[in-house]
């Protein structure tokens, strides 16, 4: 119900506190990410809970903290308080810029209990803290304590920082959300006076006044645009308010945030001798074309004499954005993979599609990544329906996936008769729009596909300059000479004499090379 209603609110990073899971149980820390996962293009999270062998899903306390969707492309590091106090995420941005998002949960007051057994999350941080030889420790005060040291350590190596934190404590002069504030540097967002609260709300539904924080960095506070406090119960059950921060993504990373891919389709294979023959042939002469290794060397010697500077960074990515092209472009050289192993039928195209569109789709709950328009595509030629597409929880997607595999094998059984049929129907057009014979017509589609098969090896063979070169196939003309044994004329655009000059010096190269 949680990711539901983040998912409609298009929210990107999201704090939980008291979470009550034992995220130390596997299926319930696999739970959490199955269901932001599958109501996300991508998702990166980080939660606590108390590190004690607990037996139930249900443990008091711990957080959460996740970022989903084009943020997640931003996921640099994370961790974990082992008391279950809090967690966080760092995200990184342009240059050293650095983000971290931090989920609290400081306990409630009260009296010291003497036993793990009551399950509380006071109960649980005595019991660890007796553990370690600390009796008698004032749990709010060493949290204070605590998170401004982590805080604080954070700020030293460049991390500009949101604590998120139910406080069970308002604000006020000697209060721990004060103190926090005033050691780390820190400022409430929603004080910043971009919304006008009068009064304040109280985030607690028992309570009467606000125990739940957001605190920002000085350059975060400036990267704000808007803050809410939403009503109690929207969109999922809580006794506590959501607070709700805005944030200009430009301002707060220094630049746009792009979103991930899936990566393409690859040609190359190690396996395949030829393949790996035209890559590597091409990617040396394309570091001599573009004098790749002088250029890094030069780059390395100003490294090592201290002479790197700005211009040397962009002389660096240059070099790097020109490999990238190398890349694509030998991975065109190398030919694409076709099994032809079952003749082509428009059903066996479309099943075929289905099944890498939800391969895919399953894919991206443990990859992460995911090709929205490769998606499209295939959802398209699929014929896919759209009330499957917006559907993600990954018990539909496997269920969906056996269904397409199973749907494959039955196209591919009649894959024979399939392509007779499309072939007839293909005949029978053609002779309705030119007003031929539908046998004569049938014959020239034939031709057409051999003369393609034919061509598509010659150009292999020949590797013209220009891909158009040998591109063209005979077309039936009015003009053209009619065959002897043939119903439709045809242009010859290619000879015998053409084709044997090109092969017979080839073939004999090859046959020398294997003596």
């Amino acid at each position: 119900q949680f990711a539901k209603a983040i998912n409609a609110k298009d929210v990107a990073p999201v704090s939980l506190y008291e979470v009550n899971r034992n995220f130390e149980r596997k299926d319930v820390l696999n739970s959490f990410h199955r269901h932001l996962c599958g109501l996300s293009t991508h998702h990166s999270g980080a939660v606590s809970s108390a590190k004690l062998s607990w037996p139930k899903m249900y443990q008091p306390g711990g957080t959460a903290v996740s970022v989903r969707n084009k943020w997640a492309t931003r996921f640099l590091s994370k961790g974990s308080d082992r008391f279950g106090r809090w967690s966080w995420l760092t995200l990184t941005g342009k240059g050293t810029t650095r983000v971290t998002f931090i989920s609290a949960y400081r306990v409630c007051d009260g009296a010291a209990e003497s036993s793990i057994t009551s399950g509380t999350v006071r109960s649980q941080q005595e019991w660890m803290y007796a553990s370690l030889g600390h009796a008698s420790v004032n749990l709010r005060e060493q949290f204070v304590t605590d998170i401004s040291d982590l805080i604080t350590n954070l700020q030293g190596e460049g991390h500009d920082i949101q604590l998120s934190m139910d406080a069970n404590e308002a604000s006020g002069p000697g209060s721990g959300v004060d103190r926090i504030m005033s050691n780390c540097n820190l400022v409430d967002a929603h004080s910043l006076g971009t919304t006008d609260f009068s009064p304040m709300p109280a985030t607690y539904q028992r309570g009467s006044k606000k125990i739940d924080f957001v605190l920002l960095s000085p350059r975060l506070a400036d990267a704000v645009v808007g803050v809410s406090i939403l009503a109690l119960h929207d969109g999922y059950l809580s006794d506590h308010r959501a607070l709700v921060v805005d944030f200009d993504a430009i301002l707060l990373f220094g630049g746009p945030t792009s979103s991930l891919v899936a990566p393409m389709d690859r040609r190359l294979t190690s396996t395949n001798p030829r393949a790996v023959h035209a890559y590597t042939t091409y990617m040396r002469s394309h570091f001599d074309i573009h004098r790749i290794t002088e250029k890094v060397n030069a780059l390395c010697e100003k490294s090592a004499n201290g002479q790197w500077s700005e211009t040397e960074i962009t002389e660096w990515e240059q070099i790097d954005y020109t490999l990238d092209q190398g890349r694509r472009a030998a991975e065109r050289k190398c030919a694409p993979r076709r099994s032809g192993q079952h003749p082509w039928s428009p059903e066996l195209d479309r099943a075929g599609a289905c099944l890498s569109y939800w391969r895919l789709r399953l894919r991206a709950f443990t990859s992460q990544t995911t090709n929205l328009d490769t998606l499209d595509a295939l959802a398209h030629t699929g014929n896919i329906p759209e009330a499957s597409r917006i559907r993600g929880t990954s018990n539909f997607v496997r269920q969906e996936t056996r269904r397409a595999r199973r749907a494959l094998k039955q196209v591919q059984k009649d894959a024979d008769i399939l392509r007779e049929q499309h072939s007839a129907e293909t005949a029978k057009f053609a002779a309705t729009v030119h007003k031929m014979d539908p046998k004569a017509a049938g014959a020239a589609i034939a031709a057409r596909e051999l003369s393609s098969k034919q061509f598509r090896q010659l150009r292999s063979v020949m590797k013209p300059s220009r891909s158009t070169g040998l591109d063209r196939i005979d077309v039936p003309n009015e003009y053209a000479v009619l065959r002897e044994g043939e119903d439709v004329p045809r242009i010859p655009l290619v000879t015998k004499e053409e084709m044997e000059d090109v092969l017979l010096p080839h073939t004999e190269k090859r046959f020398r090379q294997q003596q």
